[in-house]
Protein backbone atom coordinates (compact mmCIF):
# COMPACT_ATOMS: atom_id res chain seq x y z
CA UNK A 1 0.00 0.00 0.00
CA UNK A 2 1.36 3.41 -0.96
CA UNK A 3 0.10 6.44 0.95
CA UNK A 4 0.02 10.02 -0.31
CA UNK A 5 -0.86 12.55 2.33
CA UNK A 6 -1.79 14.29 4.37
CA UNK A 7 -3.29 16.65 1.81
CA UNK A 8 -4.89 19.75 3.31
CA UNK A 9 -8.12 21.13 1.86
CA UNK A 10 -7.51 24.78 0.86
CA UNK A 11 -11.12 25.74 1.62
CA UNK A 12 -11.63 23.75 4.83
CA UNK A 13 -8.72 23.73 7.32
CA UNK A 14 -10.41 20.92 9.26
CA UNK A 15 -10.39 18.50 6.31
CA UNK A 16 -7.41 16.23 5.64
CA UNK A 17 -7.22 13.81 2.73
CA UNK A 18 -5.12 10.66 2.45
CA UNK A 19 -4.80 8.76 -0.82
CA UNK A 20 -3.96 5.08 -0.68
CA UNK A 21 -2.88 3.02 -3.66
CA UNK A 22 -3.17 -0.76 -3.85
CA UNK A 23 -1.42 -2.27 -6.86
CA UNK A 24 -2.86 -4.63 -8.02
CA UNK A 25 -6.45 -3.83 -6.96
CA UNK A 26 -7.19 -7.53 -6.37
CA UNK A 27 -4.85 -7.45 -3.36
CA UNK A 28 -6.58 -4.45 -1.69
CA UNK A 29 -8.51 -6.39 0.96
CA UNK A 30 -5.48 -8.47 1.99
CA UNK A 31 -3.18 -5.44 2.19
CA UNK A 32 -5.72 -3.45 4.23
CA UNK A 33 -6.25 -6.35 6.62
CA UNK A 34 -2.49 -6.85 7.02
CA UNK A 35 -2.11 -3.20 8.03
CA UNK A 36 -5.18 -2.80 10.28
CA UNK A 37 -4.49 -6.10 12.03
CA UNK A 38 -0.73 -5.50 12.16
CA UNK A 39 1.44 -4.33 15.05
CA UNK A 40 1.84 -0.68 13.92
CA UNK A 41 -1.91 -0.07 13.94
CA UNK A 42 -2.95 -2.25 16.87
CA UNK A 43 -0.12 -1.26 19.21
CA UNK A 44 -0.76 2.46 19.24
CA UNK A 45 -1.77 4.16 16.01
CA UNK A 46 -5.42 3.16 16.27
CA UNK A 47 -5.69 4.45 19.84
CA UNK A 48 -3.91 7.68 18.91
CA UNK A 49 -5.63 8.48 15.62
CA UNK A 50 -9.24 7.28 15.86
CA UNK A 51 -10.29 9.84 18.51
CA UNK A 52 -9.11 12.61 16.15
CA UNK A 53 -11.66 11.67 13.47
CA UNK A 54 -14.99 13.40 13.31
CA UNK A 55 -15.96 11.20 10.37
CA UNK A 56 -14.37 9.56 7.38
CA UNK A 57 -15.47 8.40 4.00
CA UNK A 58 -14.01 6.16 1.34
CA UNK A 59 -14.12 6.58 -2.41
CA UNK A 60 -12.92 3.58 -4.37
CA UNK A 61 -11.53 4.56 -7.78
CA UNK A 62 -9.50 2.89 -10.48
CA UNK A 63 -7.21 4.51 -13.02
CA UNK A 64 -7.48 3.88 -16.71
CA UNK A 65 -4.77 1.38 -17.68
CA UNK A 66 -1.62 3.31 -18.58
CA UNK A 67 -3.02 6.69 -17.48
CA UNK A 68 -0.31 7.34 -14.89
CA UNK A 69 2.64 5.89 -16.78
CA UNK A 70 5.42 8.46 -16.85
CA UNK A 71 3.41 11.11 -15.00
CA UNK A 72 5.31 10.84 -11.72
CA UNK A 73 8.81 10.61 -13.14
CA UNK A 74 8.49 12.86 -16.17
CA UNK A 75 11.81 14.12 -17.46
CA UNK A 76 11.99 17.31 -19.52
Amino acid sequence: MKVLGPLLDLENPNLVIWLRSFPPPDDRDRIREDFYEGPEWTSGLEELLMPLLDHYSVVLAQTTPGALEGSLNHES
